[in-house]
């Protein structure tokens, strides 16, 4: 590989014409990703993680059956020098169904995973080869709100702060972000005095990002299109919200659900999916500059999860309902 043209894996679902796991090339002066091809054959990789400092990919297999088990997966592949092409290591059982997310540690020792069906955490700790041992903690969630999706648990994402002490499971089930301590050693979540922090009633929280000084943490809410902003204390793992902010203009009347939120060192975008048929306001990305710690108003039609180029220049968004890849310039 290149360092001036970075690799870019995509994760997709299978049900369709998807294989597995693709892989491109990211030109940074045009923004174009081409040598577009299959990186490695999978199950539903929906979410994918890299190793911060090995040759080493880790994806969900997004599934409610994961041999013979009401359990999604997590598979570990390893790199391939100068291809990018993905060797399958091994697979473990997620203890949980439809798992959407995961995380690896701040050391790089444990992968961790929310299961979005099973409303539960695991955490894996990963060998010297790359493999992935059997979960060493599981941890199932428990409760309930107000809208029809939210009957039992839902374990949407699974973020470290920057320190990592501590772990944050925004829960769309039950309207809690779940605080827990980490202990890398063990690869176990601790209980912690603050056991949550909470977002209104029917609001969903899906995913959790930390602004770059560490003062605030920015939860995007799918079930009402809004961002809720913290202000978050490293020394004890605390979110306390001060703001919520709408994703969408207010004459926007469609169908809307939030996907994702990534924070710019000096701008916080988050995209949202399903925006509708009439969704033509809402139909764009936009980035509101934070200098303060509040969010702004964002969104573009039908996207899923995204991600920022790691220089912050290009931010990658994917159209499920189109099989499509954008970028956009940041």
């Amino acid at each position: 590989m290149n360092d001036d043209i970075p690799w870019v894996y995509v994760g997709t679902y299978t049900q369709g014409d998807s294989k597995g796991i693709y892989l491109g090339e990211l030109d940074l002066e045009l923004g174009r990703l081409h040598s577009f091809r299959l990186a490695g054959e999978a199950t539903q990789p929906s979410f994918l993680a890299l190793h911060p400092t090995r040759p080493l990919l880790y994806a969900v297999n997004e599934t409610d059956h994961f041999r013979g088990q009401n359990s999604g997966g997590i598979s570990a592949f390893s790199i391939q020098s100068g291809t990018g092409v993905l060797s399958l290591i091994n697979q473990q059982p997620t203890h949980g169904a439809t798992p959407c997310h995961l995380n690896l540690d701040a050391l790089g020792s444990c992968v961790l995973v929310a299961n979005y069906g099973g409303g539960s955490i695991a955490s894996f700790p990963i060998h010297a080869d790359g493999s992935l041992e059997e979960a060493v903690c599981f941890i199932q969630h428990e409760g309930c709100s107000i809208h029809p999706r939210q009957r039992t648990p839902h374990a949407h994402g699974i973020h470290n702060d920057a320190t990592g002490q501590f772990i944050f499971v925004p829960d769309l089930g039950i309207d809690k972000i779940l605080i827990y301590r980490f202990d890398s050693k063990s690869c176990c979540f601790v209980p912690h005095d603050s056991a949550s922090a909470r977002v209104a009633s029917g609001s969903g929280p899906r995913h959790l990002a930390f602004h770059p000084y560490e003062r605030f943490a920015y939860v995007v809410n799918e079930l009402n299109s809004t961002v809720t902003s913290f202000t978050y204390n490293p020394d004890g793992g605390n979110l306390e919200s001060f703001q919520t902010v709408p994703t969408l203009p207010e004459e926007f009347k469609s169908k809307n659900a939030t996907a994702e939120i990534e924070v710019h060192p000096s701008v916080v975008t988050c995209i949202r999916k399903g925006a509708g048929a009439r969704g033509k306001l809402g139909n764009h990305l936009a980035a509101n500059k934070s200098p303060t710690g509040g969010a702004g108003t964002c969104g573009a039609k039908n996207g899923w999860e995204n991600d920022l180029q790691p220089k912050g220049l290009f931010q990658a968004m994917p159209r499920s309902s189109r099989g499509c890849l954008f970028f956009y310039l940041v």
